[in-house]
């Protein structure tokens, strides 16, 4: 009879942390809108290899995470973020903001200028309206 070998945990393991990193790559990167080639020519490695980092596919060395962050034209917390319970975690909303889509709307929305006072409400109000006066003014399909 064969013995089972038993599982052990893999240190080099993918884990949490280099995903949530690899989100702060890839949305600095957006963020300065380069492309994952170019990053890769200043770093001296393949755009498959910022790719994996990205994703969290390879765990990135101190080393280069330094390169990483001159590159990116950032500090290295910045891409390694603060954690004060040890715990780093890839979230919905990191990932999201990570995304092209996700920079593009930080981006629109950092550039509106603020609102003067009691403007707020007749932005909101006015478009409010707007739309409410389209949906009046749409034929009727049904007929």
């Amino acid at each position: 009879m064969k013995k089972k070998r038993s599982a052990k945990a893999n240190p080099r393991r993918v884990q949490d942390a280099d995903i949530a990193i690899g989100d702060r790559i890839r949305s600095r990167r957006n963020l300065i809108e380069i492309s994952q080639e170019e990053l890769g020519d200043a770093l001296k490695v393949s755009f498959q290899q910022i790719q994996k980092n990205e994703k969290g596919a390879n765990r990135i060395s101190s080393g280069r995470l330094l390169q990483l962050a001159d590159a990116l034209q950032c500090g290295v917390t910045d891409l390694i973020g603060e954690s004060g319970n040890g715990l780093m975690k890839s979230t919905p909303f990191s990932r999201y903001t990570a995304s092209k889509e996700g920079v593009a709307i930080i981006n629109t929305t950092a550039s509106i200028p603020p609102p003067s006072p009691g403007e707020t409400f007749l932005s909101i109000d006015t478009g409010y309206l707007r739309t409410e006066t389209a949906i009046l003014i749409l034929p009727d399909w049904r007929l």
